[in-house]
């Protein structure tokens, strides 16, 4: 027998392990659809993978295939030019939606080093370059298919353009669309609706909460990011994952791209409303705290990875997977259960990052 054939032969009777016949398919199926609709149909599968047996608050989104009305220009801009530097989850999608909305109206690839991407990141930039290389955001055809086929980027553009010198025409005209698209959110989540099982499975008692966490056979990490957001007014998981430890009190010029624990209280500096504020610790927390680490969670975490963790150990906890902002409305929730006056539910509002009328907005009331 020829040994090429008996090669052929061979190879073809070694059974192919389930792992690489699944390698084979996406490699296959790479090849059909290319890598851009591949890497976004597998960022999906991986969203629904995690987000199995995690319950979903039901919320209406808004209709892409339904254009919004043409709107009337503000006679007068509504705000001047921010100067405050972004945070660093705004810097990275302003620059993806300016990357995405380049190349799909010019057809060509954005550089990393555009004027653009210098003003998103708070460096000296050349207005006229960034208005001749956008320049079909002045076309009145364009503007109006942005507003149809990217609205619920329209807050981002305005975003990005209410920074720069020279475009004032588009953000006036751009203002009353968002305004109406933030409108329609806000009725949707206002209509949002929490399943039963999850309200009555999450409780903010306190001596309920110790007790579920000491039966959830939680490590001390664990245990912190449990209390913190449990026990305290809950604030954004961002807030806590960028606090390092510190051995005094935080001096006027320290790097306030970070928060700080020092002496039972948490000092915030970043966080998204950009308020700073002194949260005080629960002895339960502070015991836990080990103050030669880095950071109070025991080392720094990328946003997807903490969040992947607090929902595990929501899981362990409350037997159901809840994410954060889940638990924040719930919390929003619970203050508004309390009839507390305005007073004190401000101060718990604004403890959780928020001012009163967010918290009310933030919080879900039953249709029941």
């Amino acid at each position: 027998m020829n040994l090429n054939i008996f090669y052929v032969i061979y190879i073809r009777m070694i059974k192919k392990t389930k792992a690489q016949k699944q390698a084979e398919y996406r490699l296959k199926k790479r090849n059909e659809i290319g890598d851009t609709e591949y890497k976004r149909l597998e960022a999906e599968r991986q969203r629904n993978k995690y987000n199995a047996n995690k319950p979903q608050i039901i919320i209406d989104k808004l209709d892409d295939n339904n254009p919004l009305d043409i709107l009337k220009p503000l006679n007068k801009r509504p705000k001047p030019i921010p100067t405050i530097s972004l945070a660093t989850n705004t810097i990275k999608s302003y620059i993806s939606a300016s990357k995405i909305l380049y190349k799909f109206y010019t057809k060509k690839i954005l550089p990393n080093d555009h004027e653009i991407i210098k003003m998103i990141n708070s460096q000296p930039y050349k207005y006229k370059i960034i208005k001749n290389d956008f320049i079909f955001l002045f076309d009145d055809i364009i503007f109006k298919d942005i507003t149809t086929r990217f609205k619920t980027r329209l807050d981002i553009l305005y975003g990005i353009i209410s920074r720069i010198y020279g475009f004032s025409t588009i953000v006036k005209k751009l203002a009353p669309y968002v305004k109406v698209i933030n409108d329609i959110n806000f009725t949707n989540r206002a209509n949002r609706i929490i399943p039963d099982n999850i309200i009555k499975a999450v409780s903010f008692d306190k001596e309920i909460i110790i007790k579920k966490i000491q039966d959830a056979n939680l490590n001390n990490y664990e245990q912190i990011i449990a209390f913190l957001t449990l026990l305290l007014p809950t604030r954004r998981l961002h807030d806590y994952r960028f606090t390092k430890n510190i051995h005094s009190a935080p001096s006027p010029n320290i790097d306030k791209s970070f928060n700080y624990y020092f002496n039972n209280d948490i000092y915030i500096f970043n966080t998204k409303n950009k308020k700073y504020d002194i949260i005080n610790l629960l002895p339960e927390i502070t015991s836990l705290i080990n103050s030669n680490d880095e950071f109070i969670l025991g080392k720094f975490y990328s946003q997807s990875s903490l969040s992947k963790l607090f929902s595990s150990i929501m899981l362990k906890i409350f037997n159901i997977k809840i994410s954060a902002t889940l638990i924040r409305i719930l919390y929003a929730s619970y203050l508004r259960s309390l009839n507390l006056n305005s007073k004190a539910w401000e101060d718990k509002a604004i403890k959780m990052g928020h001012s009163l009328s967010q918290n009310i907005k933030y919080s879900f009331v039953s249709p029941n």
